[in-house]
């Protein structure tokens, strides 16, 4: 069996093993585990503000578009969780930027807080926007099988009354971990300060359950929520293909065939929008499923104290980046190929002339 070796470096009161020799997998200092991670800040914290920027738009143009539709709910309540995410992102990477982590005035350490005051309630608000998503492609596949039935199934009062079970079910356990990360005063030896910290709860009762919590939420609503999305991904791909084939039969058809398929390019187009939303959710997510299944399949090695640090820390920082480009980008999504969307922004912004074109258009 192969020799492995670990080194110890103290930091922020923690003993991080770095690994040196042994199987030469990548050999990493804490200063090479810091610059990938501060490599990942820049973007990190670009797409978090560009996502509060553009999420901020998105609930306005909803709102004013009005209600009246399901899936304009469903959307609306996607931009407000994707404006929750960005705002919590931004405070985590903000907390492990070294102008602001190091600053003598601080009174808490920010890297201990981060994740108490943020990290954790990102996981949970990031699977209400997978549990949103996949509600949302299910509603379209419902309109492609049943189109007739589904306006009486998902009626406006059933997608209100989803949305907020949504919301309670992935938001309401993150509050679990107020029990588990405690915030309280301790002292720093190698800073000779008494500053905020977090302290783990290490009671039997309240160790299990946030370990079933965190496999449920973290773990189990991402993989319903990805596998769905996925399902129905699949199918609204082939019903877009299929739309494609048959349009293209009847191409030189006369104008009375066009005007009965003309019915139909409105549910195309928004087939087309939430498949884009939906891939965008599915790469999006894949850096997160890694590391989840990594931390299932070898929790002591696939860690941040691991032999596999270094790939831990590259996952987690890819995961960080590619979760907030999924939770600020929808908006351009929307005004792209959204036509309705447009012409609402256009009116928000006082282009009018630009509104009544895309109303023309439509």
């Amino acid at each position: 069996m192969e020799e492995r070796y670990f080194n110890e470096t103290q930091r922020n009161n923690e003993l991080i093993p770095v690994r040196h020799g042994g199987w030469n997998l990548v050999t990493m200092t804490w200063l090479d585990l810091e610059s990938v991670l501060i490599y990942t800040l820049v973007p990190s914290m670009t797409f978090s503000l560009l996502g509060i920027v553009t999420n901020v738009l998105n609930i306005a143009v909803f709102t004013r578009m009005g209600l009246h539709e399901t899936t304009t709910i469903s959307m609306l309540a996607l931009a407000v969780s994707d404006l929750i995410c960005c705002i919590l992102t931004s405070w985590v990477v903000l907390c492990y930027i070294p102008a602001f982590r190091d600053l003598p005035s601080l009174p808490f350490i920010s890297t201990e807080v981060a994740t108490a005051l943020g990290g954790s309630f990102k996981v949970y608000v990031t699977r209400t926007g997978g549990m949103l998503t996949a509600l949302i492609t299910v509603e379209r596949c419902l309109c492609v099988v049943a189109p007739l039935k589904v306006k009486r199934i998902i009626t406006l009062s059933v997608t209100r009354a989803i949305v907020i079970v949504v919301f309670a079910i992935t938001v309401l356990p993150s509050f679990a971990y107020v029990f588990w990360d405690i915030l309280t005063w301790k002292f720093y030896p190698h800073l000779n300060k008494t500053l905020i910290g977090v302290v783990h709860n290490d009671q039997p009762v309240v160790t299990l359950v946030n370990q079933i919590n965190g496999f449920v939420c973290g773990f189990g609503y991402l993989f319903i929520s990805s596998l769905i999305i996925f399902v129905c991904t699949i199918f609204l791909i082939t019903v877009l293909l299929r739309s494609h084939k048959w349009r293209g039969n009847f191409n030189s058809q006369d104008k009375s065939t066009d005007q009965k398929s003309a019915g139909s390019t409105k549910e195309i187009k928004l087939i087309r929008m939430v498949t884009a939303i939906a891939t965008i959710f599915i790469l999006g997510m894949l850096p997160g499923m890694s590391v989840l299944c990594g931390t299932a399949i070898l929790p002591e090695k696939f860690s941040l104290r691991g032999p596999f640090a270094p790939f831990y820390v590259f996952c987690t920082s890819l995961a960080t980046i590619t979760e907030a480009t999924n939770s600020s980008i929808n908006f351009f999504v929307y005004f792209t190929m959204g036509t309705k969307f447009k012409s609402t922004f256009h009116r928000f912004i006082g282009l009018e002339k630009k509104a009544e074109k895309n109303s023309k258009a439509n």
